[in-house]
C-alpha cells in the first residue's frame, strides 16, 4: 500500500488540477470556498519540509497537501485530521479526475494601467512629511509615490498590475473633525498588500 510520504512525492497538485506548471496562485476550486469574489488566493508552494502544499488566503482559509486537496475536492466533510478520511482520499489519489466548476474570469483591475503618472512627483507638503517619517526622496521614487491636493498617493502593485491607489491624508483634521477622511483609496481600486510583489514567495519573517 502506498504511503502518505510516496503519494506527497508522486503528485503534483497542478496536474491534479489541470493548471499551468507555472502558475502558484489561483482562483481557489475548493468546493466550500464560498465565492464573493474571484480573486486568485488559493496559493500552492513547497514548504520547509520539501512537501508540496496549498492554502487559500481568500474565505475557506483551507490548507494541506495533495492528498488533502483531493479530500476536499471529492469527499464530502472531508477532515483531515481524520485517518478514515485520509485513507479514502490516498485510495482516491492515484485514479483520481476531478469535474471543476468552470469560475469566470477574474474581475479586472478598474484603474488604469498608468494612473500614478497623475501624481508623480508628490508636491513639496508631501516630500516634507515623508522626510518626517524617515522616507527620503529615493523611497518615495521606489514606491511611485506622489499626491493629490493635501494627500500622499501610494499606488500599490500586484504581479505588476496596479491594483489600488491610497490616500494619505497628511493635513491635522480641523476643530470639530467633520467630514474628515485620514484614509481612502482611489476609485476602482481592490484590496492589495503594497511590496506584494518582492515578498510573496518569501520563506524568510515579514515585518509588518
Amino acid at each position: 500500500m502506498d504511503t502518505p510520504g510516496r503519494l506527497r512525492r508522486l503528485f503534483d497538485m497542478r496536474d491534479i488540477l489541470g493548471i499551468d506548471g507555472r502558475k502558484k496562485v489561483i482562483i481557489c476550486p475548493l468546493p466550500g470556498h464560498h465565492h464573493a469574489n474571484y480573486t486568485p488566493s488559493f496559493h500552492i508552494f513547497i514548504g520547509r519540509d520539501g512537501v508540496q502544499k496549498f492554502q487559500c488566503h481568500g474565505i475557506c482559509q483551507q490548507r494541506g497537501d495533495v492528498i488533502d486537496l483531493v479530500g476536499f475536492m471529492s469527499i464530502p466533510g472531508y477532515d483531515p485530521r481524520n485517518k478514515k478520511y485520509v485513507g479514502m482520499a490516498m485510495e482516491r489519489l492515484t485514479d483520481y479526475r476531478p469535474t471543476f466548476r468552470k469560475w469566470p474570469a477574474p474581475t479586472k483591475v478598474g484603474l488604469s494601467p498608468n494612473l500614478w503618472h497623475e501624481y508623480v512627483p508628490p508636491a513639496r507638503l508631501v516630500t516634507r512629511y515623508a522626510h518626517s517619517r524617515g522616507l527620503d526622496k529615493r523611497t518615495l521614487e521606489k514606491f511611485k509615490v506622489g499626491s493629490k491636493g493635501d494627500a500622499m498617493a501610494i499606488p500599490v502593485f500586484e504581479e505588476d498590475t496596479l491594483r489600488s491607489i491610497k490616500f494619505r491624508n497628511i493635513r491635522p483634521p480641523k476643530r470639530d473633525g467633520l467630514n474628515y477622511l485620514r484614509y481612502w483609496s482611489e476609485k476602482g481600486s481592490v484590496s492589495a498588500m503594497l511590496n506584494y510583489d518582492v515578498v510573496k514567495f518569501t520563506c524568510l519573517t515579514v515585518a509588518l
